[in-house]
């Protein structure tokens, strides 16, 4: 190639072109739906309406409905914008609440790839060293928003898909979450099972400290109780009917000693159910690669379902089963 000659680089540079713009995309949407800008479009509306409900400049309000015309977010008629049929469904029983946890979860994880390039004193910091901020990110990005008819629906159907966990909560399990986080699926399981009582444990006092609030907001605070401590060492008086071990977030290292707690706070016959989110079926899927990426910067193991279901009978756990479901895999055994 000649000093100057770029069309050797030209494929390179388009994919990186078409990179871009898809993050640009991703942060016009992360916007519209952050400032209630996209909720004000479900309806036909003008862009001075427009103008004058966001408080934004009439200039920058028409330039950004032509922004998101073009990304085919917006569609325009007889100069009303609206959303189109494929972004209006997204505002639809809170399932935008969640799409905008997933984008704020993105930006923080874009920035930890790109530490992780970066010599290993400067390089990524483990999840449980992060920010307040970021930790709330991520954390809700895998997690479901509890006040969400969305997460209702989407708790609801996984749990009453799988005979032995609908019978457990619908007959008024005491419920265990080792790894809660914002215990999205603990607060919403409680919300559809009246007579659920369960405990969330996890070493984040921001991620609890939320979980807490959320549960007094719904009401559920008789009937759920949160606590700092690590999951090895969790102790409880009272056997539990149902442990859910959150396991693609704990590292190599304690695996099995939270595993061993795991049984000893089941009864007899109890259920484990631990969610695998990252199956990597697929070894060249990007999403499964990058999920992969982040994972073990943070020493915590990818595993398909049947490495999970090995692992859990390895602790002397019994029948241990693999239910793939639409968005990941869940892994059952119980304590003979």
């Amino acid at each position: 190639m000649r000093p100057g000659d770029t069309r050797a680089a030209g494929p390179a540079l388009t994919e990186i072109e078409a990179l871009r713009l898809d993050a640009e995309q991703a942060a016009l949407i992360l916007g519209g739906l952050d400032t209630g800008f996209l909720v004000r479009c479900v309806v036909p509306i003008t862009v001075p309406d427009l103008a004058e409900a966001t408080a934004l400049d009439f200039s920058q309000t028409g330039h950004l409905c032509t922004a998101l015309q073009a990304i085919g977010v917006l569609e325009e008629e007889n100069g009303r914008y609206r959303l189109t049929r494929h972004y209006a469904a997204l505002l639809t029983e809170g399932s935008d609440l969640h799409a905008l946890n997933v984008l704020h979860g993105s930006a923080v994880r874009q920035r930890l790839f790109t530490t992780m390039f970066w010599p290993a004193e400067a390089g990524p910091t483990a999840f449980w060293h992060l920010d307040r901020a970021d930790q709330q990110a991520l954390a809700s990005s895998v997690s479901v928003d509890p006040f969400a008819p969305y997460a209702r629906s989407a708790v609801e159907g996984l749990i009453e898909g799988i005979p032995p966990w609908r019978e457990a909560f619908g007959s008024g399990a005491r419920y265990l979450e080792l790894g809660c986080g914002l215990s999205g699926m603990l607060l919403t399981s409680a919300s559809i099972y009246p007579g659920l009582h369960g405990v969330g444990v996890d070493l984040s006092a921001s991620l609890i400290d939320i979980a807490r609030a959320r549960a007094v907001a719904l009401g559920l605070e008789r009937r759920l109780t949160f606590t700092v401590v690590d999951a090895a060492a969790f102790t409880d008086p009272e056997p539990f009917d149902v442990v859910l071990w959150s396991q693609d977030f704990f590292p190599a290292a304690g695996r099995k000693s939270v595993l061993a707690n795991a049984y000893s706070r089941l009864r007899p016959g109890g259920l484990l159910v631990a969610p695998v989110l990252v199956p990597m079926s697929r070894p060249h899927d990007i999403k499964s690669a990058l999920d992969t990426l982040l994972l073990q910067s943070w020493d915590v193991p990818s595993m398909t379902g049947a490495e999970v279901a090995a692992e859990v009978e390895a602790a002397g756990f019994t029948d241990a089963t693999i239910h793939p479901r639409p968005f990941h895999t869940v892994v059952f055994a119980h304590r003979p």
